[in-house]
C-alpha cells in the first residue's frame, strides 16, 4: 500500500499507540504511520501507556 491509496481511508478510523522511550524512534514510528492515513498516539513508557487507556475509557 502506498500513501494516496484509495484504501487510505480505512485508516483514518484506526488508532495506533506508539510506546518507545525515545523520542526519535517515537517520532518517526508516528510520521510514517500517519502518511498512510492512520491515527497516531505516542506515550513514553508503559506507565503513560496504561494512563492514556484510562483517560481514554473515561470519555
Amino acid at each position: 500500500m502506498k500513501p494516496g491509496s484509495k484504501t487510505m481511508d480505512d485508516h483514518n478510523r484506526t488508532e495506533i499507540l506508539v510506546i518507545d522511550d525515545e523520542a526519535y524512534i517515537r517520532d518517526s514510528v508516528k510520521a510514517f504511520l500517519e502518511d498512510y492515513g492512520y491515527h497516531v498516539n505516542e506515550a513514553k513508557n508503559g506507565r503513560d501507556a496504561l494512563l492514556f487507556f484510562e483517560k481514554k475509557s473515561r470519555m
